[in-house]
């Protein structure tokens, strides 16, 4: 799966079965653009009746210039490989940018601005005295921002395996 080949499905004004099609060939493609998946299975992931309902698309992906297949043959043996599907990533489709989408940049850059916090201009935390630690954990866990402090595990701490195999045994007896 390829978030840049599934982002490039979305700028494409299709129709609602065509994008299915290219959205799925796009998720199962990698980051170069390449789907070797078969076309069985696009058409059951994209939700189609039948194999022939995709190559219908894939015809008129091919029309529209977004992509190309490629037939594979294996090296030493008799038949065929799945066709490589190649996604031309580089066609950039003509949909428009969303038009709430500066107040969404604008927002974000205001909280961003509110509630961001300088790492530099506060002060380190340190939890080791007296606090109770996390109530879920079966011993007290201490939690700081000190560089090099982190969980004081204690001495007398078995560790995870053997303190749940000693809790396993003592069940069974």
């Amino acid at each position: 799966m390829s978030i840049q080949a599934t982002t490039w499905a979305f700028t494409h004004v299709l129709q609602p079965s065509q994008f299915a099609a290219l959205f799925t060939i796009a998720d199962e493609a990698n980051s170069d653009g390449l789907c070797f998946t078969g076309q069985d299975k696009l058409a059951w992931k994209a939700g189609f009746a039948s194999k022939r309902s995709l190559q219908r698309h894939l015809v008129k992906f091919r029309q529209m210039g977004l992509l190309h297949t490629e037939r594979r043959s294996p090296k030493f043996a008799a038949g065929r490989l799945t066709d490589v599907i190649v996604l031309h990533l580089d066609v950039v489709g003509e949909k428009k940018r969303y038009p709430g989408q500066e107040a969404i940049e604008s927002q974000k850059r205001q909280d961003q601005e509110d509630f961001e916090v300088d790492p530099e201009a506060t002060e380190p935390v340190d939890n080791r005295q007296g606090g109770l630690g996390d109530k879920m954990s079966p011993r007290g866990i201490k939690a700081t921002n000190q560089v090099g402090l982190g969980d004081n595990l204690g001495q007398n701490d078995p560790g995870a395996f053997k303190r749940n195999a000693c809790g396993l045994t003592a069940l069974r007896s």
